[in-house]
């Protein structure tokens, strides 16, 4: 199943991510490329060829940032349990004092008479 550089479409190229897309009806390969090396050199030290490079399409997308939502995640959980943990203690507090019971609705008042 190897690739043959007549068969490459394009490169799609996302972080360290790189999609091999071939004509025909043959799937897209995936492979990654080494950290801090970039495409060109290393598709050079595989011995491609300049002419080849240049009418080789090459796309750079964006590396999807999913980190961001654990990072915020993160960030705020504690903060939210923290919140939490204070508005328990106030209704302890107060049910305690007598203001208000937890579930008012399960405690029935006894009646006179």
């Amino acid at each position: 199943m190897g690739c043959c550089p007549s068969d490459v479409t394009r490169l799609v190229v996302q972080g360290e991510e790189i999609t091999v897309e071939r004509g025909g009806d043959q799937d897209p390969a995936q492979t990654r490329k080494e950290p801090g090396e970039s495409v060109l050199d290393t598709l050079r030290a595989l011995g491609v060829s300049e002419a080849q490079l240049e009418r080789l399409p090459i796309v750079v997308e964006s590396a999807p940032n999913t980190g961001a939502f654990f990072n915020w995640l993160i960030m705020l959980l504690p903060m939210i349990l923290i919140f939490g943990f204070f508005i328990f203690i106030m209704r302890q507090a107060a049910w305690r004092r007598g203001r208000t019971a937890p579930c008012s609705s399960a405690v029935a008042a006894p009646q006179d008479g």
